[in-house]
């Protein structure tokens, strides 16, 4: 199947270069789990980072495997257009809708654990309607940038990108210095077998890779699909594994193993103790409300794509195919 023209009235114009796609990637991905993944890890301990170096393997190649069909069909969709073109219409229209649920379903949990760090400054006694109020704030924002157009949405997820990796680059390579070994506590403190904690482990870690196609999923707004898609997919994914693994292992070594199964701010207290003082906490919490915008403003524009592609073809209502002057 040919992609779409690019470009002209009624046509999705191709406004993103490989910064923009490569962010869009990243942003996807790391949103704000990130800063409470090594609390979910702790209670498996360090062998957690042998499951992490599993699953990034298996990132990887599904991170080869999307670039490979992207240069073969180089087409909004992504997931949708490959089922579509191996399976029929029907496998693309069941891949298309629940790939479009999952992505609006998602970004109501990404928008409620925004709200929480945005509480950190604000709304301190946590009223419910002033929290339903940040979380619509939240869900409004994104959707505003992307109505500006493709070239808007690109350059504020390659903004939210970068700010969002200083603290995230900070404990992955300062933070390295500071580790202390005894802060690590058993390699295996789950008390399961070795193959038990890293499939455990496995399973939370997985989680961290959701977004790796996202690329693919816009490759129609991207300038040559065929070549930029795939490397912004293989690099974003490879940048997040390693401030995964990195960051995760830097806060393992310096929070204690009993104090970080009980964190609910396992960065915040990293840095803390690497920085002295409880003003890292806010840094960490600031990070935390960019990074969550920055994916929200990503998978907005991937809720918006799925359905254009699918009733670009015939298979949504066609009022999801229709596009703005700027796209």
């Amino acid at each position: 199947m040919s992609g779409p023209r690019r470009g002209g009235k009624g046509t999705a114009p191709a406004a993103l270069g490989l910064p923009a796609a490569s962010a869009l990637v990243i942003g996807s991905i790391i949103g704000t789990g990130v800063f409470a993944l090594p609390s979910a890890l702790a209670p498996y301990g360090p062998i957690s980072l042998v499951a992490f170096g599993v699953v990034t393997l298996g990132a990887l190649a599904l991170a080869l495997t999307f670039g490979a069909l992207a240069k073969r069909s180089p087409a909004s969709g992504g997931p949708y257009v490959y089922a579509r073109e191996a399976f029929g219409e029907f496998a693309g229209f069941l891949n298309a809708w629940s790939y479009w649920i999952t992505a609006w379903a998602g970004n109501a949990a990404i928008v409620v654990a925004w709200v929480g760090y945005v509480e950190v400054f604000v709304n301190t006694g946590h009223d419910k309607w002033f929290s339903v109020l940040l979380a619509l704030v939240g869900l409004w924002i994104p959707a505003a940038i992307n109505l500006t157009g493709v070239r808007n949405t690109g350059a504020f997820q390659v903004v939210t990108t970068v700010l969002k990796f200083v603290p995230l680059v900070f404990m992955a390579t300062v933070g390295l210095l500071f580790i202390d070994p005894d802060n690590f506590g058993s390699f295996n403190a789950s008390g399961q077998s070795a193959l038990g904690a890293i499939s455990a482990a496995g399973a939370i870690a997985l989680f961290s890779y959701l977004g790796l196609e996202a690329a693919s999923v816009v490759a129609g707004r991207v300038r040559e699909p065929g070549r930029n898609v795939p490397r912004a997919t293989v690099y974003g994914t490879l940048v997040c594994a390693v401030i995964y693994i990195l960051g995760t292992l830097a806060v393992f070594g310096t929070v204690s193993h009993g104090e970080l199964g009980g964190s609910t701010a396992p960065f915040t207290d990293a840095a803390n103790n690497i920085l002295g003082g409880a003003w890292a906490g806010d840094l960490v919490a600031v990070a935390a409300i960019v990074s969550g915008i920055g994916a929200l403003n990503g998978w907005t524009m991937l809720c918006a794509e799925m359905p254009y592609a699918a009733a670009r073809d015939g298979l949504f209502p066609r009022a999801f195919a229709r596009l703005r002057g700027d796209g």
